[in-house]
């Protein structure tokens, strides 16, 4: 209800960016506030709000880009590589963590994540609307 919310009254692309803006601010702030277990549980939420928009804001833009009968597909190879994602992030934490650390790992995830995302969004200049 939030989401639908938040989709009629701001564009695609402001709702990707302020998605990216709530992971990072919620990585960062994971890292500042974790010598206590509850202050690292409360910096998620900001994590899982950004996630949940970014996510259904993305399925709505797959969903628009395609006709009516290749919508399923189009969605299902979605939701498959945003698993893929999340094995590639996760491998990537694990292989990157014990030489970099903690804070430098997850900056490199940001960096990379947000470049990726602008070259996709560059491509594709009709997301915005």
């Amino acid at each position: 209800m939030v989401i639908r919310y938040l989709l009629n009254k701001w564009r695609y692309l402001t709702l990707l960016r302020g998605g990216i803006l709530l992971i990072a601010c919620s990585i960062i702030s994971a890292i500042i506030l974790c010598q206590s277990d509850l202050l690292a549980w409360v910096s998620v939420v900001p994590m899982m709000l950004g996630i949940a928009m970014m996510y259904n804001v993305l399925l709505v833009l797959i969903s628009n880009s395609v006709s009516a009968d290749e919508q399923g597909e189009a969605m299902g190879s979605g939701t498959a590589l945003k698993a893929l994602a999340w094995l590639i992030s996760g491998l990537t934490i694990t292989c990157f963590y014990p030489n970099l650390g903690v804070l430098l790992t997850f900056m490199l995830l940001v960096v990379i994540s947000t470049l990726v995302f602008t070259y996709r969004v560059s491509r594709y200049p009709q997301v915005a609307n």
